[in-house]
């Protein structure tokens, strides 16, 4: 049964006494990858995009981009030892002066906290963001 799957139904108000059923089929690794609910009430998945939320807005926080670079955009791939330090950053922009402040911005916004539960800690320690300039 390691790959089985299930179905569960998700149930939607159409209107004031209408619903429908919808069936939601995901594959038991899928599930098991994400484990269980957490000790909040949460899903390790949710827990993590929480989590990653607070890491994007730490480094938007801390962002200075170059004054010429209004409109361009950098993506992030970045990676985190167990510890919440930096361990490696991908970064992809044709400016090399924005690359330099958004990697300046990730090492500044350290350390990122990570969250308890051993899934969800997993999982938060990679992420990918994609920042605008305005």
């Amino acid at each position: 049964m390691k790959n089985a799957r299930f179905t569960a139904s998700l149930f939607l108000s159409i209107g004031l006494f209408a619903t429908a059923v919808i069936p939601i089929t995901i594959s038991t690794a899928q599930a098991a990858d994400y484990g269980s609910i957490d000790e909040w009430g949460q899903s390790p998945y949710r827990v993590v995009q929480d989590y990653h939320a607070v890491y994007k807005e730490k480094i938007r926080k801390v962002w200075s981009p170059p004054r010429n670079s209004k409109g361009a955009y950098v993506k992030v791939r970045v990676s985190l030892s167990p510890d919440g330090l930096v361990r490696s950053v991908k970064i992809q922009t044709l400016n090399d002066e924005l690359r330099l402040s958004m990697e300046s911005a990730i090492n500044s916004a350290q350390p990122y906290r990570l969250p308890l539960e051993k899934t969800a800690n997993r999982k938060a320690r990679g992420f990918e963001a994609t920042f605008f300039v305005e």
